[in-house]
């Protein structure tokens, strides 16, 4: 095993050190708390720093994060593997672009240190507002909870995307992930590369557009047709939570920290669970320490992969760690009080993990009818400090009555 390296950094840092070294092409465009990111992989390729394959890293910086998007587009129809890095409304600038790589299923990268979205007036700092917006573009979405995290997993987003063919959006929480400086173990980055599928690199750099061998992309397309071909996409998403789960493993015997898509942290018997993703997992896991150390049956379970949500990981991560001999372990997963994601989100962001929640839970356990605890009732005791109780009726933590329905930004669906 090769000797432990260590060093002192942010999330930032960390974040651009892996980039880096699976990069051939970095288009950037700076905003906060994204901007040191980019600077650090554009200070590294002028000082001629090489990636895994033994090049300086191409950086492009572009007018604004829609031009950074589209150069990264582009690069990638080339046959070059490329990044970007951005936060809140920079990320919004890169959505009609993200559908375009995720359609062509590009293998694409963009490390995002997620961040408040500017509305009644601007705000810097935390939040995934920016990073929610882009539930729907196609990209697969892992999230990391700190420094170390940052560093043993950001690997996992470029590793996965170029086998699976599907873009990464990988991100954790702006200044108190992405400033916070820590001492953390550098990844082994022989055995992180190892891990790249080179197969998989022959081919997309087969696929690159070339005029030696012209092709015919970036049609028009009929609703016949152009139905098809998003259903013939499914396979390739299907694929991702094996693939993100092996990776993890693969990461996990590399520094011996364990890592799954979704890791139970608390009581086996646990009575209360928070489901969380972020840098609230961290003060999570200290307060699950210190309420089981007092008699208390908590846990805390972090989400990694996001995007795709994996019912089955879910479950055989989660539920398979909860002895089958408790009077009910599927109850207690199904009545936890799902404070996910943060505490001071909008409810409809609450909801929509609750609702996935609620529906791996329907799919794989038959918590169906008296075992889920009636959201209303839920809410009535246990409120959320921003909760309007007067559109309790239509509120988007209701799962019995939100499938196919889409939710409002003001709490009501439609």
């Amino acid at each position: 095993m090769a000797e432990k390296k260590f060093i002192t950094c942010d999330g930032n840092y960390a974040a651009a050190h892996v980039a880096y070294m699976f990069s051939e092409v970095a288009a950037i465009y700076p905003i906060t708390p994204s901007s040191t990111m980019a600077e650090l992989v554009d200070e590294w390729a002028a000082q001629g720093r090489k990636n895994i394959f033994g090049e300086t890293v191409k950086v492009v910086e572009m007018q604004s994060e829609a031009g950074a998007a589209g150069a990264v587009h582009g690069s990638l129809q080339s046959g070059a593997l490329t990044s970007t890095f951005t936060a809140s409304q920079g990320l919004l600038l890169m959505i009609p672009n993200m559908y375009k790589i995720s359609g062509e299923l590009l293998p694409g990268v963009f490390h995002v240190s997620a961040r408040a979205l500017a509305a009644q007036s601007l705000s810097i700092f935390g939040d995934h507002q920016d990073v929610m917006a882009t539930r729907q573009t196609g990209f697969a979405m892992l999230a990391t909870s700190s420094v170390q995290e940052v560093m043993d997993l950001a690997g996992v987003a470029h590793i996965v995307s170029l086998k699976s063919r599907v873009p990464f959006l990988h991100f954790f929480d702006g200044f108190r992930t992405s400033h916070e400086i820590q001492k953390i173990e550098l990844i082994d980055e022989a055995a992180l590369t190892a891990m790249l599928d080179r197969d998989a690199l022959a081919e997309f750099r087969r696929r690159a557009l070339n005029p030696e061998h012209p092709v015919t992309r970036g049609t028009a397309q009929n609703p016949d047709i152009y139905f098809q071909t998003r259903e013939a996409a499914n396979r390739f998403y299907d694929a991702v939570p094996d693939m993100v789960a092996e990776a993890m493993r693969e990461i996990s015997k590399i520094t011996g920290r364990e890592y799954k898509p979704f890791v139970y942290y608390g009581a086996a018997d646990a009575e209360n669970i928070v489901i969380a993703m972020g840098s609230v997992t961290e003060t999570l896991r200290e307060t699950v320490d210190y309420l089981n150390a007092r008699g208390g049956k908590v846990g805390v379970v972090t989400v990694h992969l996001y995007r795709p949500f994996s019912v089955k990981y879910l479950g055989g991560d989660v539920v398979g760690e909860i002895p089958d001999d408790l009077q009910s372990p599927r109850k207690t997963l199904a009545q936890v009080h799902l404070q996910e994601i943060a505490l001071d989100q909008p409810r409809c962001e609450l909801g929509e993990m609750r609702m996935q929640v609620f529906d791996a839970l329907r799919v794989d356990f038959g918590t169906v009818g008296g075992d889920v605890a009636a959201p209303e009732q839920e809410l009535r005791q246990h409120p959320h400090p921003a909760a309007d109780l007067q559109h309790v009726a239509g509120d988007c933590t209701a799962p019995s009555r939100l499938r196919g329905r889409r939710c409002t930004g003001s709490g009501r669906i439609r």
